[in-house]
């Protein structure tokens, strides 16, 4: 990463820091679990979904003014800056307790800093080599120097986060530690200018827009209920913003004796998480599920179709009407790209871990995975077993296999309901499964 010689001043601009919050989370995380769950349903607790956001707002402020004192003779100087930061991030997440997937973040960030140093003596002795004599020139030597530094993000803002949220049966814990990337630009020039040649002598300051790092880090607990909210002031201390406009009032060298300034800094947290029924998700499951093992089970489609293509979209045109009554219009279907399959030469299941972190960002029980791995295994069985019969092409073999593969894992799903979701019957799901034959 590179790194620029300009630093945020701000409480958290040590890495170590944040490894310590890092520390400090976990040890955290370990004394709050053991006392998760007392009096309540460890299994319901554990498979909840949260849903939710931690939003931070970061505002600095600074500016100086110095010069050089009357006291000193033949050298006046002048220093000041000015500068105003100002971020806001929102990072999006969901999942279970302690298992949050970050879903996306979003922010803005501007940085304005502007600084002027002027030096120069009051006069200068030049030697006159023609008529060898000296000579005053006012006002003397000078030196001078402009610089500017804007900080911005472009696109979606980048960086290291660790999000970590564990909600028990009173209480919970919460914690968002990391930083997030900005491009810092500075330009600039500085010179000066010889009295006694009048000669100007310029050099630019130019530094390559660099990433720098914006540390963050909230760790926090309060009462949990249906819902997961609250707001935390992590401004620097009212001592450490006094110590830092006490160091403005000095001189801040370069024969600068006397300045002025004001420092502010402001930083707040604000967060809320919802939690969301795993059981309609799975449900929901089932019910697709169910859908697409009655169409691959029916027999007069595999009679109809003359190729393994057609025999899948009538499957999927069917499966669409079963599930929502009517029949799919041109570009619908039920089928979900991407997702997992056998490789029917090597009976290797490929994209199983892709497909789960899709669906962990996408919010949904591990049990949808289960399901489905569970699915693609009985496919693996298969290939393993009867690798001639799964590329044949005959629509009625890939409609026992499929038949096979799904009540397998709609049966995955229908257990973890009767275990989870007391409140869902699952008798009339379970007589449509029973009434499915290969």
């Amino acid at each position: 990463m590179a790194r620029n010689k300009f630093q945020l001043k701000t409480p958290w601009r040590n890495k170590r820091l944040c490894l310590a919050f890092l520390c400090i989370a976990a040890i955290a995380v370990i004394s709050l679990a053991k006392g998760i769950g007392e009096g309540q349903n460890p299994e319901n607790l554990e498979e909840v979904i949260w849903v939710g956001h931690v939003r931070f707002e970061y505002k600095r402020t600074e500016r100086y003014s110095g010069q050089s004192s009357v006291r000193r003779e033949n050298v006046k100087a002048s220093n000041k800056w000015n500068e105003a930061f100002n971020t806001h991030l929102t990072i999006k997440a969901c999942g279970k307790a302690g298992d949050l997937h970050i879903q996306g973040i979003s922010g803005n960030l501007s940085l304005n800093y502007d600084h002027q140093y002027r030096w120069k003596r009051d006069h200068e002795s030049c030697l006159d080599e023609r008529a060898r004599v000296e000579r005053i020139v006012r006002p003397g030597d000078r030196e001078y120097e402009n610089e500017q530094r804007f900080g911005s993000i472009s696109g979606q803002p980048s960086g290291m986060i660790d999000l970590n949220l564990l909600p028990g049966a009173n209480t919970y814990y919460l914690s968002a530690v990391g930083e997030i990337l900005y491009r810092l630009s500075t330009s600039g020039e500085s010179g000066t200018i010889w009295a006694c040649s009048g000669r100007d002598q310029r050099s630019p300051i130019l530094q390559r827009p660099a990433e720098v790092s914006l540390p963050f880090a909230l760790i926090t607990s309060g009462n949990a209920g249906k819902g997961i909210s609250g707001k935390k002031d992590l401004s620097p201390s009212a001592e450490e913003k006094k110590r830092r406009n006490d160091s403005l009032q000095r001189g801040q060298g370069r024969d600068i004796d006397e300045g002025t300034g004001h420092y502010d800094e402001i930083i707040t947290a604000e967060w809320h998480f919802a939690a969301k029924d795993p059981c309609q998700d799975v449900i929901q499951q089932v019910q697709t599920d169910l859908a697409f093992a009655e169409a691959y089970a029916d027999k007069k489609i595999q009679d109809f179709a003359s190729t393994l293509t057609e025999y899948e979209k009538l499957v999927g045109d069917k499966a669409y009407k079963t599930i929502h009554g009517k029949p799919p219009s041109r570009g619908q279907g039920d089928f979900e790209e991407g997702g997992p399959f056998v490789d029917p030469e090597t009976c290797e299941i490929v994209g199983l871990e892709e497909y789960r972190q899709k669906l962990a960002e996408k919010c949904r029980p591990d049990i949808i995975i289960e399901s489905i791995q569970a699915h693609e295994e009985t496919h693996q069985r298969q290939c393993f077993k009867f690798n001639e019969e799964m590329n044949s092409g005959n629509p009625h073999i890939k409609g026992m296999m499929e038949v096979t593969a799904y009540k397998t894992g709609i049966g995955v799903l229908l257990d973890w309901l009767e275990t989870h979701c007391p409140n869902y019957d699952t008798s009339q799901d379970r007589s449509r499964l029973d009434k499915i034959r290969n």
